[in-house]
This record gives C-alpha cells, structure tokens and sequence, in this order.
C-alpha cells in the first residue's frame, strides 16, 4: 500500500543520495553531523530492520527502509551504484 507507494516515489528520485546501512550509535552520529554540514535529510536513505533505530532515524527527516541491509537486493532497490557514499 501506502510504505510500497512512498518507496517507489523516493526510488525514482534516487541518486547521489546517501546510503546507510544500519542504524546504529555511530551511524547515528554520522547521519546527524551530515545533515549539520547541511546535507538535505531527504537525499539519505537508513535500512534497518529495528523498528525503533527507524523511528529515531525519520525524526530527523531521512527515508527510511524498513530491509536487511545484508541482501542484494535491498541494496540494489535503493541504488547504491548511484550513491554519492554509503556508510556501514
């Protein structure tokens, strides 16, 4: 439904955006100061499998994919080789 919808309408404007992969303490941290140096929260993409690191992740504004970031084909769903840097 309406999740499938909102990914699809991100996907399409996919690239040079930034991929996080997990959603943990540091990678907390590095989504935060990105978005200080004024990096648009819009154009980072977390996957995560936590509900909770999701939740703490969207306050801030970015996308979030609810996904294993281990598999192929998440990865390829939020086009990494488009990617202006991914953080693991």
């Amino acid at each position: 439904g309406w999740e499938k919808w909102r990914m699809a309408r991100i996907q399409e404007q996919l690239s040079d955006h930034v991929v996080v992969l997990g959603y943990g303490i540091s990678n907390g941290e590095s989504v935060g100061e990105l978005i200080e140096r004024g990096i648009d929260p819009r154009t980072i993409v977390v996957i995560d499998l936590d509900e909770d690191r999701l939740a703490a992740a969207e306050k801030l504004g970015v996308n979030v994919m609810n996904a294993d970031a281990t598999r192929d084909e998440t990865l390829k769903s939020v086009r990494i080789a488009e990617a202006s840097s991914v953080l693991v």
